[in-house]
């Protein structure tokens, strides 16, 4: 007799940001693919996987078998464990804080079965593991090739260094040109950049890439630079998901320090042949970003329009006007959202943009400017990287930007999943009815499933009304009625992006690690 399980299966790559023991909130991050038969089996699985250490060090491990069972409790959620195939590469001399092996997740499936959020909910095992992230359906595995990769792309990875008040969020954003020289190898052109959080000077990549299980999709970037020896060299791993994106994991097995780097995960996202970027190519876009701020998670969503810069005329300098929702680290406005415009403000916004796509914004709220980096991929889409202030802090919070395609707003059952910063963070999935009428709506007896560090993990109840208050930027606000929040907080911010995407930001001050939730259809 058919069950829900059918409606999970294929391929499918995912990405997970973790931390474990309950009593410190250790980062990882997990890249993966497996294959779901339908029936409630995990076939095929392989993970890379980088745990950060008690003494600043990592321990890194790549293409590690695993299979597992899942169950569909209803057409949108199930439940899943996977568990490493033995002997586990780090059984026989492991280390002290070792990878999660089970895992075991909540998950949420899109309407069409081809994408989802997850939460790992170990939060009470011993040791314990939580953390948040995504899957997609994976594309043939015929075409991982390196004849079908070839070309620009650009990548976006963050992640958390250091734990409890001492962490911070950094981060790497960048440009590949890859070249071919065999079936499933190549090199990384000269033509290729990163910058990272620390506003260091953009680094000249070089190096090669291969593509070493074919079958599997996955493969290493193995990137040198010009400066900048704290980085250099690095290695990232990458699974191919669907057509013109990876999902990457610094793989690196960082060196024991006082002052530990970050564990870098993230994607990989392909670049149209275009023509060179300029001072039009920013246009109008949704913008998210989450970092962290005083060992606290901080969260921006805001939209901006941009501008070119007509005296002196320029073709690569431009003013932003916009508006910004904030919540850094329980810290939120009185009168939110906050606005900004360039060049006579009272909040003045600017940019750069080179004709590569590499740019660099800054805002100034109040008496702080607060300054960004980013990389195009096309007329308003790209990733965001937020390097210090001019007032010295540095939240690297890390995002990115695209456009609003809104046509009548959402009615229907949306799944919704976290981005988490912090060990602190609730890491959460609900799948909600939303029913709207005209600007306003609610959201009744959907279901809400939380996972946090050194807690088991639990299930209930999401209820709560929300109204469009501006209609230009298609932003709105959130009160939650049931208990518990979402996702910690009682009160949010939406933005439309599509009918069916929203984002939404935790304005709850009581709430000092705000998250940014995605809800998809």
């Amino acid at each position: 007799m058919p069950t829900n399980n059918s409606l999970f299966f294929g391929r499918f790559v995912f990405r997970l940001r973790g931390f474990s023991s309950s009593s410190s909130g250790f980062t990882f991050g997990v890249i993966g693919r497996f294959n779901a038969d339908g029936s409630g089996g995990i076939a095929r699985g392989l993970e890379d996987v980088n745990i950060a250490q008690a003494d600043g060090s990592s321990a890194a491990f790549t293409q590690v078998a695993f299979t597992g069972t899942y169950s569909m409790d209803s057409s949108r959620h199930g439940t899943m464990k996977l568990t490493v195939t033995s002997p586990a590469p780090w059984s026989g001399t492991p280390p002290a804080n070792p990878p999660p092996a089970p895992m075991n997740f909540s998950f949420a499936l899109s309407l069409d079965g081809t994408f989802g959020g997850l939460i790992e909910t170990d939060g009470a095992a011993t040791p314990a593991y939580v953390g948040s992230g995504d899957f997609q359906v994976q594309g043939n595995s015929a075409k991982f090739t390196t004849a079908n990769i070839v070309g620009s792309y650009i990548m976006s990875l963050a992640g958390t260094a250091g734990v409890g008040t001492g962490a911070v969020n950094k981060g790497l954003i960048g440009r590949l040109d890859l070249a071919a020289s065999t079936a499933l190898k190549g090199t990384i052109v000269n033509t290729s950049r990163s910058d990272d959080q620390s506003g260091a000077p953009t680094l000249t990549l070089t190096g090669n890439y291969t593509i070493d299980d074919q079958t599997s999709g996955h493969g290493t970037f193995n990137i040198t630079g010009t400066a900048n020896a704290t980085i250099n060299p690095y290695t990232i791993s990458f699974y191919i998901g669907g057509q013109g994106r990876f999902y990457a994991l610094r793989t690196d097995k960082n060196a024991a320090s006082g002052s530990p780097d970050g564990i870098l995960l993230g994607v990989v996202r392909f670049l149209p042949p275009t023509a060179p970027f300029d001072n039009t190519s920013l246009g109008a876009a949704l913008f998210e970003m989450l970092g962290i701020n005083g060992g606290h998670a901080s969260a921006m969503v805001g939209t901006f329009v941009s501008g070119q810069r007509l005296v002196p005329p320029s073709t690569t300098d431009g003013f932003l006007q916009g508006i910004l929702d904030l919540n850094d680290g329980g810290s939120v406005p009185d009168s939110p959202p906050i606005s900004f415009a360039g060049p006579n403000g009272p909040n003045p916004a600017s940019f750069h943009v080179d004709p590569i796509g590499r740019g660099t914004m800054s805002i100034k709220l109040g008496s702080v400017t607060y300054k960004f980096v980013f990389y195009l991929r096309r007329q308003g889409i790209g990733f965001l990287l937020e390097q210090p202030a001019d007032d010295a802090s540095n939240r690297g919070r890390s995002g990115g930007f695209f456009p609003q395609s809104v046509t009548s707003g959402g009615n229907g059952t949306f799944i919704g999943s976290t981005g988490v910063a912090t060990a602190k963070s609730e890491n959460g999935l609900a799948v909600l009815p939303l029913t709207v009428s005209s600007n306003s709506g609610s959201f009744q007896n959907g279901t809400g499933y939380i996972s946090v560090l050194g807690f088991a993990a639990v299930s209930g109840s999401a209820s709560g009304t929300f109204t469009i208050t501006d209609t230009t930027n298609n932003r709105g606000t959130v009160t939650v009625t049931s208990s518990g929040g979402i996702a910690g907080s009682r009160t949010a911010a939406f933005y439309l992006v599509a009918d069916s995407e929203i984002i939404v930001i935790g304005t709850d001050a009581t709430n000092m690690e705000p998250q940014i939730i995605e809800l998809d259809e």
